[in-house]
């Protein structure tokens, strides 16, 4: 499941690697903007997923030390 949030990105690389390859070969206005578009939108996702996990991080850290330590209180740990 985890693996499908990279194929995206990886994507968006291949589209700028290729035009760029194309850009190099003949060079356009055209081709360069499609080509900073495409990292454009790899950065953008990046940028959306760092944000996501600086969210969830601190919950999750927050979480796993909060639960067992409910859990041997109510003494639910066994």
């Amino acid at each position: 499941m985890l693996s499908l949030i990279y194929v995206y990105p990886a994507l968006k690389l291949g589209k700028f690697s290729s035009n760029v390859t194309r850009l190099m070969n003949e060079p356009s206005e055209a081709l360069l903007v499609t080509a900073l578009n495409e990292q454009r939108a790899f950065w953008k996702y990046v940028g959306i997923w760092m944000i996501v996990m600086l969210v969830i991080y601190p919950i999750a850290i927050i979480a796993a030390i909060a639960l067992p330590a409910i859990a041997a209180a109510t003494g639910a740990g066994g």
